[in-house]
């Protein structure tokens, strides 16, 4: 390899470092808006491809060399997607950026102390056979990415709702009678504790546990005419034990009178 082709590998393995040192700190501190954003888009388009095609050697800089690494780059990214995926990892931004850090990491020292290839620029003419193939691959690999995003996407939403952990509580019935409810959606058997307070009487604290998907419930008597502006016809104060402060809370307040219009 020339000097000036070697200089060039070396100045990306070491673009390739500097950005994984970003989305490494971007990982393990944060970022919002474009100053986090705009790094991870440029590894998740550029980085795998360009490492890779570094790392053998091979790096031109023409359009179907640069069509081929955002093609690579994407494949890549595709297969990292639902590796992640595989073994419940989050497809979060901190995530995303902690595995790319370390693909571009690994890219980017094989450049600089692998053994590549001569980055001598051929001199005989392309042969349009070869020019077919490789427009045939960046066609398929375009059809990959688009189905295995898709793939990603429908995958991440089903993991995402089915780790969707709440609490329900509501309360349902008439004016004389209201039954609550609380239904456990949290993933695992949670302890509760109940303050139900009725306008006109002594408040119940009642503690309980439920199972994932079990169900708890109390039907309690209720007076609207002894409900005042301040004290609501029904307050439910819902305890998660161990999570400090009301965890979830109710208010039913006297149904006010409908005004008749007035001719």
């Amino acid at each position: 390899m020339d000097n000036g082709a070697g200089r060039r590998s070396a100045a990306i393995a070491w673009a390739l470092l500097l950005l994984a040192l970003v989305l490494a700190v971007i990982a393990v501190l944060g970022a919002d808006g474009w100053l986090g954003g705009l790094p991870t888009v440029l590894a998740i388009f550029f980085g795998p491809g360009v490492g890779w095609q570094n790392a053998r050697g091979r790096l031109r800089f023409n359009p179907e060399a640069i069509g081929l690494a955002v093609a690579t780059s994407i494949g890549c990214v595709i297969v990292l997607g639902l590796a992640m995926n595989a073994v419940e990892l989050s497809l979060t931004r901190a995530h995303w950026s902690a595995v790319l850090a370390i693909l571009l990491a690994a890219l980017g020292m094989r450049g600089l102390v692998g053994r590549r290839r001569d980055d001598i620029p051929h001199t005989r003419p392309a042969v349009p056979a070869r020019r077919r193939a490789m427009a045939v691959a960046l066609t398929a690999t375009c059809v990959v990415a688009v189905t295995g995003s898709a793939l990603i996407a429908w995958f991440s939403q089903q993991h995402w709702l089915a780790r969707q952990h709440y609490t329900e509580l509501y309360a349902t019935g008439s004016s004389e009678h209201q039954r609550v409810t609380v239904t456990n959606h949290e993933g695992e058997a949670i302890g509760y504790r109940a303050r139900i307070a009725v306008a006109g009487q002594a408040a119940q604290v009642v503690s309980f546990t439920l199972n994932d998907g079990s169900t708890w419930s109390r039907v309690v008597a209720v007076d609207p005419a002894r409900a005042t502006a301040d004290v609501p016809m029904l307050e439910v104060e819902l305890v998660r034990i161990g999570v400090p402060g009301v965890y979830r809370y109710i208010r039913l307040v006297r149904p006010q009178p409908t005004a008749q219009p007035t001719f």
